[in-house]
């Protein structure tokens, strides 16, 4: 009895069934979809739209962490890809038969999101954020924030610079050097645990700070 391809799907039927209407028009039109979707010459058409439902999610717990800014790359694909299907889906509803009644009113109501899938579209970059597993902006949304990850991107070749030219510093012992960033505490060079620091007792080595 129970063909449907969602979550939300198998409650409303369960509500159905629970709770059946005494409406003839309501029960009419419920006749009239069944009569429809079990047509065999309709079947392209079910299996189209059973596709779509299959990636539809509730997305009432992933819209309240957005306002916490909590949400991961990974609810952020279920978001998109519900959106997606849910667009797809209206567009498959624009070709049934006006008689299906059931459907053809809510239509109206899904034109918002293709407007939000759009945006999510423009400034979203998915491969980049599946990799960093985090939001990542598309370049050429943001001007600033395009200058700001050039910046960010050519960071480790500016710090190598630096290494080098603390190198030449340092005592002729030290054969190498790094230099690391810290958000919390900034730049940090970075030293071989060499035997003759360790032997001074006092980590001493010019006028760095250990």
């Amino acid at each position: 009895m129970n063909q449907t391809k969602s979550r939300l799907g198998s409650l409303k039927l369960k509500h159905w069934f629970k709770t059946p209407s005494r409406d003839a028009n309501i029960i009419m039109q419920r006749q009239e979809a069944i009569k429809y979707f079990s047509s065999h010459q309709n079947l392209e058409k079910v299996l189209a739209i059973n596709s779509c439902l299959k990636n539809i999610r509730s997305q009432t717990k992933i819209i309240a962490k957005m306002t916490n800014s909590g949400i991961s790359v990974q609810e952020w694909n279920t978001f998109y890809n519900t959106l997606y299907n849910l667009v797809c889906l209206l567009d498959l509803c624009k070709f049934l038969p006006r008689s299906i009644e059931l459907i053809v009113p809510h239509i109206e109501q899904f034109t918002i999101l293709k407007e939000i899938l759009a945006l999510i579209n423009k400034i979203m970059d998915f491969e980049e954020s599946r990799i960093k597993g985090r939001f990542v902006v598309k370049y050429g949304v943001d001007k600033g924030l395009d200058e700001k990850k050039k910046d960010f991107s050519e960071l480790p070749v500016l710090m190598t610079k630096v290494a080098e030219q603390e190198l030449i510093q340092l005592d002729r012992r030290v054969l190498e050097c790094n230099v690391m960033y810290l958000p919390q505490l900034g730049y940090l060079l970075e030293i071989h645990f060499y035997p003759f620091i360790k032997e001074s007792n006092v980590y001493a080595l010019g006028d760095l700070e250990f």
